[in-house]
C-alpha cells in the first residue's frame, strides 16, 4: 500500500516538471520568436522527459542530440554493416543503389545537425538559432526517415532463402 501511494506522488510530480518545462519554455518563445512551438518541439524530442527547467535551453539541445544519435547510429548500420552481425548485413542488401545515395544524404544532414548541437552544448549564444534550424532540418527529412525505417522493417517479412543464410553465416 506504501508503494503505491508512492507511486501516485512520484507520477503527479513528473506532471508537474512537464508543466513547469512548458510553461519556462514559453517565456522563453516570447522572448527568442524564432523557437519553435513548444508542443511541436515536444512531438518530436520528447521534452517531457526534462526534469527541470533550469538551463532549459541546453537541455533541450542535449534531448535533441540523444534522439539524433539514435538514428544516426542506425542509418550508419545501413552505409557501413559490421561484418560480424548477421542483422545490419542482411537490413543493408534491402536498399538499392539509389536508396543508399538517400540515405548518404539524409546521414549527412543529420551529422550536420549533431554537431550544430554538440557546438551549441558548449556555446550558449548559439542554442536558440540551432533549436529552430535542426527542427526544422529534422521535419523535412522525416518522410525519407520513415522510408529507411520501412525499408529496413519490410525486409523482416519475407522468408531467408537458403542461399543467404549461408552466405551471412559461412
Amino acid at each position: 500500500m506504501i508503494k503505491l501511494v508512492y507511486r501516485k506522488s512520484f507520477i503527479s510530480f513528473s506532471f508537474t516538471f512537464a508543466g513547469m518545462v512548458k510553461e519556462d519554455y514559453v517565456k522563453l518563445k516570447k522572448k527568442f520568436p524564432s523557437l519553435p512551438e513548444f508542443d511541436e518541439l515536444d512531438s518530436e524530442f520528447d521534452l517531457c522527459k526534462i526534469e527541470n527547467s533550469d538551463h532549459l535551453l541546453k537541455k533541450i539541445v542535449v534531448r535533441m542530440s540523444e534522439v539524433l544519435e539514435k538514428i544516426i547510429d542506425n542509418l550508419e548500420s545501413v552505409l557501413q554493416p559490421d561484418a560480424n552481425s548477421f542483422i545490419e548485413l542482411y537490413e543493408c542488401k534491402a536498399f538499392d543503389e539509389k536508396e543508399l545515395q538517400d540515405v548518404v544524404d539524409v546521414f549527412r544532414k543529420l551529422m550536420f545537425c549533431f554537431h550544430s548541437l554538440q557546438e551549441a552544448e558548449l556555446d550558449s549564444s548559439k542554442r536558440v538559432e540551432t533549436i529552430s534550424s535542426v527542427f526544422d532540418i529534422w521535419v523535412s527529412l522525416k518522410k525519407k526517415l520513415v522510408f529507411v525505417l520501412s525499408k529496413q522493417k519490410e525486409c523482416w517479412e519475407k522468408p531467408f532463402e537458403k542461399d543467404e543464410i549461408v552466405g551471412y553465416l559461412g
